[in-house]
């Protein structure tokens, strides 16, 4: 068993060997090359030694460690990937500032790297991504139900069958999203049906 562990390991005890070489050539000089060619055979045997016996553990280790169980996570812990929900969204257009609480959105639609957002006011273009509102809204409020709409589920006003493989929102405001039918998932998830 030995053997095979040296033979998988010989190109990292190779590399110790010469890299060692190197290093007492840098601080000897080039005198000591001759001495490390005639020594070259002993010094790969200790590093295959010191290898295998200091720098590889036993498989049997490998099975405790799996065995010993993780620590309980404490309460304060909070994942670092989990974000806060957004309240409001702030849109500049010109010299003005407009804030939409959340609780006015309809509906938020991927245009290019911008994003239309709808309200019952009307549409406010933002310079930001879809994937960033999908990633700050409450998921118990909206849904991405296609690759370009995120929907409000308080502003659908009714759901129909659009084909075979889509569905048809209509929303508050008159307007119509397709829903897919991984998103239709993802809706009837979120209201509960």
């Amino acid at each position: 068993m030995k053997i095979k562990l040296i033979n998988r390991h010989l190109p990292a005890i190779l590399l110790f060997a010469i890299i060692s070489g190197i290093v007492l050539v840098i601080v000897e000089g080039w005198s000591i090359l001759p001495v490390l060619v005639i020594a070259f055979p002993a010094q790969l045997l200790l590093w295959g030694v010191l290898y295998v016996f200091v720098f590889q553990f036993d498989t049997r280790d490998v099975g405790a460690l799996r065995a010993t169980p993780l620590p309980a996570a404490s309460t304060n812990d909070v994942p670092k990937n989990i974000t806060e929900p957004i309240e409001t969204i702030a849109i500049k257009t010109g010299k003005k500032l407009h804030i939409i609480p959340i609780s006015e959105v309809i509906c938020i639609q991927a245009y290019g790297d911008y994003v239309n957002i709808m309200t019952l006011q009307g549409t406010h273009l933002k310079e930001q991504t879809l994937k960033y509102f999908e990633e700050h809204l409450s998921e118990e409020q909206f849904v991405r139900v296609h690759r370009s709409h995120i929907v409000n589920i308080r502003a659908i006003v009714a759901i129909e069958r659009y084909g075979r493989e889509q569905y048809l929102l209509i929303l508050s405001n008159k307007e119509k999203v397709k829903a897919t039918v991984e998103g239709y998932k993802r809706l009837k998830e979120a209201l509960k049906l």
